[in-house]
């Protein structure tokens, strides 16, 4: 449920960032064409979500790097500066898979803070078959404008993979989050949870060139059932050129 510091959910898991079913690569799909990058925080709330990465089965041994460093400053009547940072690492080989994720954003004007963002994520993955797949993770994020101060993951689970491509997975993990209560966040409020996640991410060709992916968690306490958080983003890819394609995606959460 939404609560005042924005939406409570967790962080990171398949299908979150658009890339095309076509071109798929590095963490984000199974072929390596091309060069996808990762939704930025301030743009989005994926992030608050387990596993922001499509899942993908380790294969042949290969390392995958993406790098994106931001910088602008401009002055008015007040001086603004903006810092960005994204950076993805990921090493494959025929059984393990082992994935880094860092993103920071800061945006401020003078004494004002517009963003100030960011999460680092490790999830490693062995693979049992071509089916089945076992993993685990860990996260930290903090969001000042949410006031979050510190929100820690700590988990595993198994993923199972079709022909086709599509995703079904379970996982459970344990959830630490630290959160500011008034204005000055000289008062705190800590909670901590243990969750379930279920996911499922499906992919259609309607034409030769335009395909959906749909991605879709449930994440129920186990404490308590009724505390329970879903969500789901369907992409719309056209792809005009082996290199170049078009999306559109909804994102919806409760």
């Amino acid at each position: 449920p939404e609560t005042k510091y924005g939406g409570n959910i967790v962080v990171c898991h398949p299908g979150m960032t658009d890339v095309a079913k076509s071109n798929d690569t590095i963490e984000w799909t199974e072929n390596t064409n091309g060069v996808a990058k990762p939704a930025k925080t301030k743009e989005t709330n994926s992030n608050l979500f387990h596993a922001l990465a499509s899942p993908v089965q380790p294969k042949l041994k290969t390392l995958y790097t993406f790098l994106n460093i931001g910088f602008d400053l401009s002055q008015s009547t007040v001086v603004e500066w903006e810092f960005d940072n994204t950076t993805f690492l990921q090493w494959d080989d025929e059984n393990w898979s082992v994935l880094i994720l860092n993103e920071t954003n800061i945006d401020k004007g003078e004494e004002i803070s517009f963003v100030n963002d960011g999460y680092q994520h490790l999830r490693l993955s062995r693979k049992l078959n071509n089916t089945y797949t076992l993993e685990g993770f860990g996260q930290s994020q903090y969001d000042e404008l949410r006031d979050i101060k510190n929100r820690q993951l700590y988990g595993g689970g198994m993923r199972y993979a079709t022909e086709s491509l599509d995703f079904f997975g379970l996982s459970g993990f344990y959830e630490y989050e630290k959160q500011a209560i008034n204005e000055e966040q000289s008062k705190e409020l800590v909670e901590t949870n243990i969750r379930l996640s279920t996911y499922t991410q499906l992919n259609f060709d309607i034409l030769k060139h335009i395909s959906i992916r749909t991605t879709s968690y449930i994440q129920p306490s186990v404490l308590d059932i009724s505390d329970f958080r879903i969500t789901n983003q369907t992409s719309l890819f056209l792809n005009i050129t082996d290199q170049v394609f078009f999306s559109c995606s909804f994102e919806g959460s409760y």
